[in-house]
């Protein structure tokens, strides 16, 4: 039978840094596939295809390319940065509410074990 245990507080700080990490890595993983790889493998041809109806350029042109490449990486940098910090203030915000609602209610209750050797 383990020991059973009640967690009462949670570090907000802790949480904002593991927040942080934790929605770069997932934004870099998930807008590799959804941003970049489509982006830069031809997906985005539609975006071209739209930046020239709007501003009259030739789709063909090499800058238009750049352009485009451009976006893109620059969307993925700035996607994974952006969502990194939002990921992190709500975890801290979640740690903070946590802190409060278990001062009233009491904390989580959790039930640890030793760990046995295989």
């Amino acid at each position: 039978m383990g020991t059973k245990l009640v967690l009462r507080r949670v570090g907000v700080f802790s949480s904002l840094k593991i927040g942080c990490v934790l929605g770069g890595v997932l934004f870099a993983i998930i807008g590799c596939f959804v941003l970049l790889l489509p982006g830069l493998l031809g997906g985005g041809g539609a975006f071209i295809a739209a930046l020239s109806e709007e501003t009259g350029v030739d789709p063909g042109t090499l800058g238009a390319g750049i352009g485009v490449l451009g976006f893109i990486v620059i969307a993925y940098v700035v996607g994974v940065l952006v969502y990194s910090v939002m990921t992190g203030l709500v975890m801290a915000l979640y740690a903070l509410l946590y802190n409060i609602v278990a001062r009233m209610a009491g904390g989580l209750e959790i039930e640890l074990e030793e760990g046995r050797e295989f």
